[in-house]
Order: C-alpha cells, then sequence, then structure tokens
C-alpha cells in the first residue's frame, strides 16, 4: 500500500516536471510583445530613409532643371544682345555705303552741276538767286557764289533705270533730298534769266531779321529787302505775325520800308518804293505792352501802280 503511494506520487511529480517543460518550450517559441514592437520600428526607419532618399532626388532633380532654365534664359538674353548689336551695326554699313556712293557720285542727290571761273565744279541744287548772287545747297552746306563766277551752270538728267538704282541705294536712315524741276530742258543761269524776263516786281527778304531792345523795353525788329524784280515795287512793307503763346492767341503789325521816294499819277506821293535791283531796309518796332511772345513768321506784300 505504501509502496504503491509512493509510486503515485513519483508519476505525478514527473508529470508536473513534463508539463513545465513544454510550457517553457512553448513561451520561448512564442514572441513578446516587446520584440513586435521594434521589429515594427525598425522598419518604419528604414520606410523614412527610402522616403528621404527619393525625395533628395526628386530635389536635386529640380534643382538641375532650374540651373537649366536659368541658363537658357541667359543664353537667350545674350542672343537678343547679340543680334540688337548686329541690328546697329547693319545700319552703320548702309549708311557709310550710301554716304560713300553719294560721294563718289553727287549726281545721286543732286542733279546741278555749277562750273566756276577758277575751274572749281560745284555740285548742289539753286535755293535762292538775284541779280548778283547765287544760293547753292551743297553736300558740305549752302554756299552763296557770286554771279560773275559762274561760267556755266549743267544740269544731270536721270534716265528712269539709273534713278531707280539709286533710289533703292538710299540707305532707309537716311531723307531723300528731292528738287522740283521745270518741265523744260533749260537749266541754271538760262532759267532765272527768263524767270525774271517774265516777273514783274518781286520783294524777298536778304539776311535775317535783327532783333534788338531799345532803352523803353520796346522790341525793335529790323532787315533788308530787296526786289529782284524787273518793275518798280511800290508801297513795299513787310508784315509781321507774333504768336502770344502756345494757345494760338497771335496778333499782326506792320512796317513799311524806307525806299526811294515817288509821286504817282494821283498825286500821291511815297517813299516806299523800290526799284528793280534795290535794297531798302525796314524797322517794326514792338511796343513792350504786347508781351512776350513765343516767335513770329513775316510775309512781305507791295502794290504795282504806273
Amino acid at each position: 500500500m505504501i509502496k504503491h503511494k509512493i509510486i503515485l506520487i513519483f508519476t505525478i511529480i514527473l508529470t508536473i516536471m513534463n508539463l513545465q517543460s513544454c510550457g517553457g518550450s512553448s513561451q520561448s517559441e512564442s514572441p513578446s510583445p516587446d520584440n513586435e514592437v521594434i521589429v515594427e520600428n525598425n522598419d518604419l526607419e528604414i520606410q523614412a530613409e527610402s522616403n528621404n532618399m527619393n525625395d533628395g532626388k526628386i530635389l536635386a532633380n529640380e534643382s538641375a532643371y532650374q540651373d537649366g532654365d536659368m541658363h537658357m534664359n541667359e543664353l537667350n538674353l545674350q542672343i537678343q544682345k547679340l543680334q540688337s548689336e548686329l541690328d546697329h551695326y547693319k545700319s552703320n554699313l548702309r549708311e557709310l555705303s550710301a554716304k560713300s556712293q553719294v560721294w563718289g557720285n553727287p549726281f545721286t542727290v543732286y542733279n546741278k552741276e555749277i562750273i566756276l571761273t577758277n575751274g572749281t565744279t560745284v555740285f548742289g541744287k539753286i535755293v535762292y538767286q538775284d541779280r548778283d548772287v547765287v544760293k547753292v545747297e551743297t553736300l558740305i552746306g549752302k554756299l552763296i557764289i557770286d554771279r560773275s563766277d559762274i561760267v556755266r551752270v549743267v544740269e544731270n538728267i536721270i534716265d528712269e533705270e539709273t534713278k531707280e538704282e539709286t533710289q533703292m541705294s538710299i540707305s532707309p536712315d537716311q531723307i531723300e533730298i528731292v528738287e522740283v524741276q521745270d518741265n523744260d530742258d533749260e537749266s541754271g543761269i538760262n532759267i532765272i534769266e527768263r524767270r525774271k524776263e517774265n516777273q514783274t516786281a518781286s520783294l524777298v527778304l536778304i539776311g535775317d531779321i535783327q532783333e534788338n531792345k531799345d532803352k523803353s523795353g520796346n522790341t525793335v525788329l529790323r532787315g533788308e529787302i530787296k526786289n529782284i524784280g524787273t518793275q518798280r515795287a511800290d508801297f513795299a512793307k513787310v508784315n509781321i505775325t507774333f504768336r502770344k503763346n502756345w494757345h494760338g492767341d497771335v496778333e499782326t503789325l506792320t512796317a513799311f520800308a524806307r525806299g526811294s521816294y515817288y509821286t504817282f499819277k494821283t498825286g500821291v506821293s511815297s517813299d516806299s518804293s523800290i526799284l528793280p535791283g534795290a535794297v531798302a531796309e525796314f524797322e517794326l518796332l514792338v511796343p513792350k505792352s504786347l508781351g512776350s511772345f513765343i516767335g513770329y513768321s513775316y510775309t512781305i506784300d507791295w502794290e504795282q501802280y504806273e
């Protein structure tokens, strides 16, 4: 009986020991919650590092693209600058080429060739003439030539083909000078003489109008007019219109010329007659009460009596 009890106790003890050993192995095989948290944290860190690397690549690519755009903009600005400089040089080259052609052949601009007694040849355009002098516009400016020094005036007639080539060769930056011509083939002095034969009286201003102040503060305008016609000019006067402001307010004053004294058939006498080829002075007193003016223009009037 006692023997059986001892065997039963040993059996129970062995059973308990077996159960404990099985429980320990099962516990060691199953993961603990702490180990699971550590694994999950490691996975998140790896994923974050991967995302950071991807973001870094994207930022690097964007930076490279921006640098490329900046380089392209700089290149475009440089190209535009070079294009502007090229256009400027082309314009200068066209102007120099046109000027060289004008100097090589003045007839491309002026069609009058004036031959002087000393052998000099002047190319230009006659802009004013009277019995004593001829005023000529040339490439170097305006020249006043004595009529007695002129031997001949030759007019160059340009055919249509040459005229078209000349117009094409003129630079677009230049202003073409156009001269009004008569239909006849006469030139220079012959035209001047023929016109004077057909004219009556004709008055022109000689030089500029001189402007001075007197002691009272009045403005005094003085000048000379010449009769380049073939008949006597009577009651010659100069009408000067003053522009007082930019609004268009004007005022006109008149001064008679101090010319030759003449008595007409009606018994009226005047000292404002100007004989052919004669020069007369005029003087206009502009009162201080007129006020200041920004400019003026003039016209010359006269009458003719027998």
